[in-house]
């Protein structure tokens, strides 16, 4: 049965899931940085925080603390309720859906290297959130002849390039630009030509952002 008629005039969607995933990406990379900055609270504030089970965003998260032993047992009598629950998912003709694409640090570990510009250092332990911190940048990995490179992987390098400024494609500001999050689009594009900028101006512009993204 079809949901909608056949009669009926309906806009193209044919950019629309390639539109989704890079807002699902740009937003991500926007969450690993401030994974542990605030616009806020200062870092000694945030840890203040935690000793009370409060996160950033003053959220309540006290410790986990399962009534049962064995989770198989708990379904059967009961004590913990189960529950069906359904997930719509869309595609385009190139990515089956949006779960393809690979966590942000994981990529990140994956292709990218992240170094100490200054001492030519390489940072083993890698995150988006130590790019928030001076003489730090990013390059690429030079993969094996036997890495294979999916459309997903494509997807995510062209935005992640564009977001470390190692491609000027012009991608990541699109994406701001059209949720209304030029000012960050504007300060990445100093950063990348070399131009210092206020961390704290960064992680302000980084949550408004997100928050634009979400919508």
């Amino acid at each position: 049965m079809p949901l909608v008629s056949f009669e009926g005039n309906y806009r193209s969607i044919d950019r629309l899931f390639t539109q989704l995933a890079e807002i699902k990406i740009s937003s991500s990379i926007l969450a690993a940085h401030l994974r542990e900055a605030s616009d806020i609270f200062i870092p000694a504030q945030i840890e203040e925080l935690k000793k009370h089970y409060l996160s950033k965003s003053l959220y309540l998260n006290f410790p986990t603390k399962n009534e049962y032993r064995d989770l198989k047992v708990a379904l059967s009598d009961s004590t913990v309720d189960s529950r069906g629950s359904y997930k719509i998912d869309i595609s385009g003709t190139e990515i089956l859906k949006l779960s393809k694409l690979s966590s942000t640090n994981q990529f990140l570990d994956k292709r990218y290297e992240v170094y100490d510009s200054k001492s030519g250092g390489i940072f083993t332990k890698q995150t988006f959130e130590m790019g928030l911190d001076e003489n730090i940048d990013f390059r690429p990995k030079t993969l094996s002849s036997r890495t294979k490179a999916t459309k997903a992987d494509d997807l995510m390098k062209g935005i992640f390039d564009a977001f470390m400024g190692l491609e000027a494609n012009g991608k990541v500001a699109e994406i701001l630009n059209l949720v209304g999050a030029g000012s960050l689009a504007l300060l990445l594009q100093a950063k990348h030509a070399g131009t210092p900028v206020n961390k704290q101006e960064v992680i302000n512009a980084m949550t408004t952002a997100r928050n634009q993204l979400k919508y």
